[in-house]
């Protein structure tokens, strides 16, 4: 199981790990869809809109907006599906922080992956991602934070319903043409510099695959009834499972390179104790209004 092989591993800080997932290459070879567009939940960023900040990180407006969160056919803790309303747009790093950008602002770079200065960072737990925000903030004068995991899938839904999201020219991304947007399992050894594939319709990079990315809330099971804004900031030690030892669970997103396509889309969740250190982890902000 997917999630099962990298919880049991979170007790202690993962220095080097090998994470592989039940999916098979027969994935690689499904049916494409009919390629018909969906029609977006929200207006398409506006390019001129996008910024940049004095660590050469680039960033994209995302609109505010309402979308469908979960799937009905993915794993249990991505049920129920349910409407989600973003009440405030948000700036959006277009890729995960790279090394060189995590190392001017907190002069190290932790990553096993090492190659290009390129390359997303890795090896940073929870507090790290955090620390490396309010540094920024204070850096830039401006508010930097992890995305809200409703605010992830969204933009990397960009305005798309099915498993993936939508690509260029509003079309659906599908089990085959992922691999045009992702590094995974299948199609990588490593890590690989930042915005080598092709961007969602959104502008963002590597939202699947390449290296799991953290974000703010906790980890909890869904609700039936729609929310708005939703973001776990409880002190809440309630269990993800009644068979896993009590502790406070955090939210990944967007799989990597050593995992396959069932950790990698829109939908799915990964849930780990905030000191998780691996190779396979990283992070991208977001920037307040």
């Amino acid at each position: 199981m997917r999630r099962d092989v990298l919880i049991l591993c979170v007790g202690a800080i993962l220095i080097s790990s090998t994470l592989a997932t039940g999916d098979d290459a027969k994935a690689v070879k499904a049916k494409k869809r009919s390629g018909a567009t969906a029609p977006p939940t929200a207006e398409q960023p506006d390019a001129a809109k996008a910024i940049d900040n004095s660590i050469g990180m680039k960033l994209v407006l995302i609109p505010a907006g309402s979308f469908v969160m979960g799937s009905e056919t993915g794993f249990e803790d991505e049920k129920p599906v349910h409407r989600v309303t973003l009440t405030k747009p948000f700036y959006m790093g277009i890729t995960e922080v790279t090394q060189s950008q995590y190392e001017a602002v907190m002069e190290d770079n932790p990553s096993q992956q090492i190659g290009s200065p390129d390359m997303p960072v890795d090896t940073v737990s929870w507090d790290k991602a955090n620390e490396f925000c309010k540094k920024l903030s204070e850096k830039e004068g401006a508010k930097y934070r992890l995305p809200s995991e409703a605010e992830w899938e969204f933009a990397c839904r960009a305005g798309g319903t099915g498993r993936w999201g939508l690509g260029e020219g509003g079309v659906e991304i599908d089990d085959e043409s992922i691999y045009e947007y992702a590094w995974l399992r299948l199609n990588s050894e490593t890590t690989a510099p930042v915005a080598t594939k092709k961007p969602n319709a959104w502008g963002l990079y590597d939202m699947n695959g390449n290296v799991f990315e953290w974000c703010q809330d906790r980890w909890l099971p869904y609700g039936k009834v729609p929310v708005t804004d939703p973001v776990v900031i409880t002190s809440s030690k309630a269990k993800p499972r009644a068979d896993w030892p009590d502790g406070e669970w955090y939210v990944l997103r967007g799989g990597s390179w050593e995992w396959g396509l069932d950790n990698s889309n829109a939908a799915a969740r990964c849930r780990c104790k905030k000191v998780l250190r691996s190779r396979t982890v990283g992070f991208r902000v977001v920037r307040e209004l």
